[in-house]
């Protein structure tokens, strides 16, 4: 059965009757209570349609006010995303106000709209990508050899670009190009190991860097926001997701680098963690048995709170003395004591 007549009821009584009279903000605010049970009845409908193009039109004419980025999104990485497309500009999409805080969508359909070439789809990732990754023509080889340039990028500007806060709405955005990418061109699907090897390596090169510049990124974050926002965005299942992937059959350098990203996934949120409501003897206990990159932090943290005049009691002073320390930890107890003259 189709999306509407498997759902008539609900959109007649849901979508429609209790939505009279309402303003579109009114409209869109009671949506709200009723997203997640459209959603799942969208993707039952999707995993059983014959026709995708008859389940995109329904879908469409019935939810598009309601679900303008969630069924754009999904219909992008539709195979034959072009030729739906082109069917449907005609007729709901002709006549839909596009929101702009849709920030995919809003580019999408603006593109798309206006492009007329063979593959307007690669046409609309290839000026994305190139605008926000300030690609080359000569990277865009990539798509059909051996050439790595666009992950290495990608990676590096990931990094990057989240280096002051985490940018969730253009790392969303991003990330539905960079899985397209990866989905749609057959050089990317048959050398996934290869190219994540690159990528993650690009990825984890960066983070590392910063750290020891004591630039702290919050990588888990950044992670954590791309796999929920897959999640809620997604009812089409795809063979690749870059960053969130995890394959158990998979050669050694991919794996490596794989581990390497989830031990600075833990590493970052560890270090973008603020230490300062933490006394002083809860420090040095929280830093007993750290590897040197922890104490460094914890060096910085101790730093922030005598900069502020904070001072540790009589009794933390003696209890910090008594901890058994090596290494670098020691060697910041003693930074403490000279700086509190205890020496």
């Amino acid at each position: 059965m189709s999306f509407y007549s498997s759902n008539k009821n609900f959109i007649h009584i849901k979508l429609l009757s209790e939505m009279k009279g309402l303003s579109d903000e009114e409209m869109l605010s009671q949506y709200e209570s009723i997203k997640p049970e459209t959603r799942k009845r969208l993707k039952k409908a999707y995993l059983s349609a014959d026709d995708l193009c008859n389940f995109y039109e329904e879908a469409f004419e019935h939810v598009l006010f309601f679900e303008q980025e969630f069924l754009i999104i999904n219909l992008f990485f539709e195979k034959k995303c072009n030729s739906i497309f082109n069917y449907l500009k005609f007729g709901e999409l002709s006549e839909l106000k596009i929101n702009k805080k849709f920030l995919f969508s809003y580019k999408f359909i603006n593109y798309m709209s206006n492009c007329s070439s063979k593959d307007e789809v690669a046409e609309f990732l290839k000026v994305e990508l190139t605008e926000l990754l300030s690609l080359q023509p000569s990277d865009w080889e990539s798509l059909s050899s051996n050439r790595n340039s666009i992950v290495k990028k990608y990676g590096i500007w990931l990094i990057d670009s989240n280096k002051t806060s985490v940018n969730t709405k253009i790392n969303s955005y991003s990330y539905l190009l960079l899985c397209k990418i990866w989905n749609h061109y057959e050089n990317y699907s048959e050398h996934f190991d290869e190219k994540a090897i690159v990528f993650y390596n690009s990825i984890n090169k960066i983070f590392t860097e910063l750290v020891n510049k004591e630039v702290y990124v919050n990588l888990n974050m950044v992670v954590t926001e791309l796999k929920n926002s897959k999640d809620e965005l997604l009812f089409k299942d795809l063979n690749y997701y870059p960053i969130l992937d995890n394959q158990t059959q998979a050669s050694k350098g991919y794996i490596l680098q794989r581990k390497r990203l989830s031990d600075n996934c833990s590493l970052s949120r560890f270090l973008c963690k603020s230490y300062n409501k933490e006394s002083f003897i809860s420090i040095f206990k929280i830093m007993m048995g750290k590897e040197d990159i922890y104490c460094d932090k914890f060096q910085g943290e101790i730093n922030n709170k005598l900069k502020k005049f904070e001072l540790p009691s009589e009794q933390e002073v003696e209890d910090i003395r008594n901890l058994k320390l090596e290494g670098r930890q020691n060697e910041i107890r003693y930074n403490l004591l000279k700086r509190l003259y205890i020496f």
